[in-house]
């Protein structure tokens, strides 16, 4: 009985501290004149890293938002998601790339 009861509290602190961190994570925007520029002109992408030769990672050079090419072709959010897939994708891009050269 006294471990369930062990088990029972320290499952409330994990849930109550889950608790906390969603409510502390909420993003909050600050106002800047960069933000606002890219807000009403556009971004200003400025290619960051070339994962292979139809997909890259763009970052603005105003406010510094990231993104990236899908499989698609269109631009999408980068994600942390996105950020693996996109490095697992230059790995293998890189070992076709030297297989391909002649010895």
């Amino acid at each position: 009985m006294l471990f369930i009861d062990f088990i029972q509290f320290f499952f409330y602190i994990y849930c109550n501290q889950i608790k906390k961190a969603m409510n502390n994570s909420s993003p909050k925007k600050s106002l800047s004149l960069s933000g606002i520029v890219c807000s009403t002109l556009g971004h200003d992408y400025v290619i960051s890293r070339k994962i292979t030769n139809h997909i890259n990672e763009y970052r603005c050079a105003q406010c510094g938002k990231e993104v990236t090419d899908n499989f698609n072709g269109n631009i999408e959010n980068l994600t942390f998601k996105t950020r693996e897939i996109n490095t697992s994708l230059a790995l293998f891009f890189q070992k076709k790339m030297r297989r391909r050269l002649p010895a």
